[in-house]
């Protein structure tokens, strides 16, 4: 489960978002969608803790994973971003990082995550 409460993150000093709530459950999928410039990938960075937000914060318990396609992929070849985003190839380079979106079963097949964990995850 991922928690947002309260989430503030300035920038230049242009506000991006102000007192920004929300909660996603196990299971759901939520898509972040908004013009440039609008903080997405700010807000990205700060649920990745990779940024800290002016006020608020961001709660993930230890089985919350996040996953997103970042604005500077590297190349992957003659595959389409849809094929890369679905695809074991995705899992398999970037576990870590790119690919906790969606649940798949032939993704439950990645060696990069434990059996324990696989069987555990919702």
């Amino acid at each position: 489960m991922l928690t947002i409460r309260n989430l503030k993150k300035t920038v230049g000093g242009r506000t991006l978002f102000e007192e920004a709530s929300m909660q996603i459950n196990y299971g759901e999928r939520v898509a972040l969608v908004g013009p440039n410039g609008a903080g997405k990938s700010t807000l990205f960075s700060i649920i990745l803790r990779e940024n800290e937000p002016d006020a608020g914060t961001v709660e993930r318990d230890e089985w919350t994973m996040v996953g997103f396609l970042p604005q500077e992929a590297e190349a992957v070849g003659d595959e389409t971003v849809l094929q890369v985003a679905t695809g074991k190839q995705a899992c398999w380079r970037s576990w870590n990082r790119h690919c906790v979106v969606w649940r798949k079963p032939e993704r439950w097949m990645c060696p990069s995550i434990s059996r324990h964990r696989r069987n555990t995850m919702p």
